[in-house]
C-alpha cells in the first residue's frame, strides 16, 4: 500500500496538481461545450449546476461526438454561473493535450486543467479506475492550415499547409518570390469546409530566416512581410483549441522536405553520469554529448545516472541566453518514472515554452539505466540496466575484468546472483563491487567470514578493515556464493551474502535455509572448526563448533 501512496504522490507532484492518495470521489461532473455528445447524453452550454454524472470507482470510458472543451469536477455549481464552485473540485490532465499524446497515458489528479481537445471532434477518453492516468484517441481529422497573404485569400487552396503525420506540424513551400511581398501574413484554421474566422493568427515581428517566431493570436500591430521570399514555412501548434496560444512560425531560406527529421540528440549531466560511454561534462549545454539516431531510435546506454537534460539544439553559451535556448528545446518523459512504468513506452513532452516546456529526465534512483527514444520524438522508455557484480580479493586486485569472478543473476530474481568458486585461496581482504566502481562495494564485517552457508550482512564502504583474513589461514575455499543485493547502492545499504559449503542449483527455492539443514557425507573425514571459521584440531565438550564431512556440514554441540 506504501508504494501505491508514493506512486501517487509521485505522479501529482509531477503534473503540478494536488495528491490525489487520500480521497477518490464517488462521482464526477462533467460540463462542456454545447450540442457536445457524451455517452448517448447531449450536455448543454456549460451547465455548472446540472451536469452529466460520471460515476467512479472503475475504468471510465467517454465516447463524445462533437466535442471541444470540458471540465470535470467533485463539486457542482450553485448555478450555472458559478464558476467558483464549479472548479473548486476540478479534475483533469496534468498536461495540454496534444496529438503527440495519442493513445498513450498521461498523468490525470485532482488540480488538473480543463480538457481541451486538440480540435473539435469524435473522442474516446479513457480515465483510469484509480484516476491517476488519462488517454484518449480521436478519429476526427486535424483541421486544416492555411497561410493567407491577407485576408481575401480565404478560397485559395494553393495556401493550404501540409500536415505531418502523427504531430501538429503544418508546411508549406513559397516559390512566387512576390507572393508573401508587402502583405500581411496570417495563418487561419479550416475546419469543416469553413474557416474559423475568429481563429487566426498573425507574424507579430518581422521574422528571422531559420530561426522561430512567435505568430501571436489576434494580435494587433502585425506588420507586412517586408520582401520578396522563397523558401519553406513550418508552422508547430499543438492545440487548436487554445485561444490566446502563441504559435511557433519558421520561415527556412530554402525549399525543404515536408517533415521534422531529427538525427541527434544533445545530452548534458552530471560529471558523475557516463552516457554511451563518455563522462558527462558538468552539465556541458555548449559541448554537450551528441546521440545519434541509429535504427530508428535513440539509445542513452546510462552508467550511475540520477538525472540528465535532452535537448534538440546545443547552446552557444552557459549563460542565461545559452540556458534559455537550451531549455526550450528540452524533451523529457511527460511523467515521471517510477517503479509503475520502468520499461514501458510514454509519451515525450516538450520541445517548447510554458505549458509545453520539459524538464530535467529523472530516474526514481541512481544506477544503471538504458534511456530509448523512437526516431519521431513521441515516446521514450527508461529501463534499468543489470547490474554486474564481481567477488575481488587478495590476488585479483589487478584484474577487475576476470569473467571468473562474476556473479551469475539468478532468473526471474531481480537482487539475487550467484557464483561458483572452485578455489578460493586465504586472502585478508574481500569485497563485492558493483558494476566495477570503487564507489559501490561491500566488505563482511566480521572474520572470518560464515563458509557454512549462515546468512551475513556486509556493509557498505566499510570504515575500517576488521582484523584477521576472511578465509581461515591455510585454508581453501570451495562452494557456491549468493548474494542478495540492495536496490539502491548508498552509505545505509546492506548486502546479504551467504557462502554454502558445497555447490548448490542457482535456485533459491531449492536452497537450503541454514547449516543446520545440510546433511553430512558419512563416508569423509570429519573437521571441525569454531564459529569463527578456524579449523579445531581437538574440540572440547559443551562447545559449538561447525562439522564439515565432505561437501557439507551442520552445527553442534559436541
Amino acid at each position: 500500500m506504501a508504494s501505491i501512496r508514493n506512486f501517487l504522490v509521485t505522479c501529482s507532484l509531477a503534473i503540478g496538481v494536488s495528491p490525489i492518495f487520500a480521497e477518490i470521489p464517488a462521482q464526477l461532473y462533467l460540463a462542456g461545450n454545447e450540442n457536445a455528445e457524451i455517452n448517448g447524453t447531449t450536455i448543454g452550454n456549460w451547465q455548472l449546476a446540472d451536469p452529466l454524472v460520471i460515476t467512479t470507482g472503475s475504468d471510465i470510458v467517454l465516447n463524445a461526438k462533437n466535442l471541444e472543451y470540458f471540465k470535470l469536477s467533485e463539486t457542482k455549481g450553485t448555478d450555472n454561473n458559478d464558476w467558483s464552485g464549479f472548479n473548486s473540485g476540478v479534475w483533469g490532465p496534468g498536461d495540454l493535450v496534444a496529438e503527440r499524446h495519442f493513445g498513450y497515458s498521461m498523468p490525470f489528479g485532482k488540480g488538473g486543467k480543463q480538457f481541451d481537445c486538440p480540435w473539435k471532434g469524435d473522442w474516446t477518453i479513457e480515465i483510469s479506475a484509480d484516476l491517476t492516468s488519462i488517454k484518449y484517441t480521436t478519429t476526427t481529422p486535424a483541421p486544416e492550415f492555411y497561410m493567407l497573404p491577407g485576408l481575401d485569400n480565404f478560397n485559395d487552396e494553393k495556401w493550404k499547409m501540409e500536415k505531418e503525420d502523427g504531430v501538429q506540424a503544418y508546411w508549406i513551400d513559397v516559390t512566387d518570390e512576390n507572393s508573401l511581398s508587402d502583405k500581411w501574413v496570417y495563418f487561419a484554421i479550416k475546419a469543416d469546409g469553413n474557416f474559423w474566422t475568429n481563429k487566426y493568427w498573425q507574424i507579430g515581428s518581422e521574422p528571422v530566416l531559420n530561426e522561430s517566431v512567435g505568430c501571436v493570436y489576434q494580435t494587433d500591430g502585425a506588420v507586412k512581410f517586408p520582401s520578396a521570399y522563397t523558401g519553406t514555412v513550418k508552422l508547430v501548434f499543438e492545440n487548436t483549441q487554445q485561444w490566446g496560444r502563441t504559435v511557433k512560425v519558421t520561415f527556412f531560406d530554402k525549399i525543404l522536405e515536408h517533415k521534422s527529421p531529427c538525427t541527434k540528440l544533445y545530452v548534458a549531466g552530471s560529471n558523475e553520469t557516463t552516457v554511451n560511454g563518455v563522462k558527462l561534462g558538468n552539465w556541458n549545454i555548449v559541448s554537450p554529448l551528441e546521440v545519434e539516431l541509429v535504427e530508428d531510435k535513440f539509445t542513452f546506454e546510462c552508467v550511475n545516472l540520477t538525472n540528465l537534460d535532452i535537448s534538440l539544439r546545443r547552446a552557444k553559451s552557459q549563460d542565461q541566453d545559452g540556458w534559455d535556448l537550451w531549455k526550450i528545446n528540452r524533451i523529457c518523459p511527460a511523467e515521471a518514472i517510477t517503479d509503475s512504468n520502468i520499461g514501458k513506452a510514454i509519451a515525450l513532452k516538450g520541445p517548447g515554452e510554458g505549458e509545453e516546456a520539459a524538464g530535467t529526465t529523472t530516474v526514481p534512483y541512481t544506477g544503471n539505466w538504458v534511456i530509448t527514444i523512437d526516431k519521431d520524438l513521441k515516446t521514450i522508455t527508461v529501463t534499468e540496466k543489470d547490474a554486474v557484480y564481481h567477488l575481488y580479493h587478495d590476488g585479483n586486485w589487478d584484474n577487475f575484468v576476470q569473467d571468473k569472478w562474476r556473479f551469475e543473476k539468478e532468473e526471474n530474481l531481480d537482487n539475487v546472483y550467484w557464483l561458483d568458486v572452485t578455489s578460493l585461496p586465504s586472502t585478508s581482504n574481500m569485497n563485492i563491487i558493483k558494476d566495477g566502481d570503487w564507489n559501490h562495494w561491500w566488505m563482511s564485517p566480521v572474520r572470518p567470514v560464515d563458509l557454512n552457508g549462515g546468512e551475513m550482512t556486509w556493509v557498505y564502504k566499510l570504515d575500517k578493515n576488521p582484523e584477521g583474513k576472511c578465509i581461515p589461514d591455510g585454508e581453501t575455499y570451495s562452494g557456491s556464493i549468493r548474494i542478495e543485493v540492495p536496490k539502491v547502492a548508498g552509505s545505509n545499504s546492506v548486502l546479504k551474502a551467504r557462502f554454502f559449503p558445497s555447490f548448490i542449483e542457482h535456485n533459491s527455492e531449492g536452497m537450503p535455509t541454514g547449516v543446520a539443514d545440510v546433511l553430512l557425507d558419512e563416508n569423509a573425514d570429519v573437521e571441525y572448526y569454531n564459529l569463527q571459521g578456524i579449523r579445531i584440531a581437538n574440540p572440547e565438550h559443551g562447545n559449538f563448533y561447525i562439522v564439515r564431512q565432505g561437501l557439507t556440514s551442520k552445527k553442534i554441540v559436541y
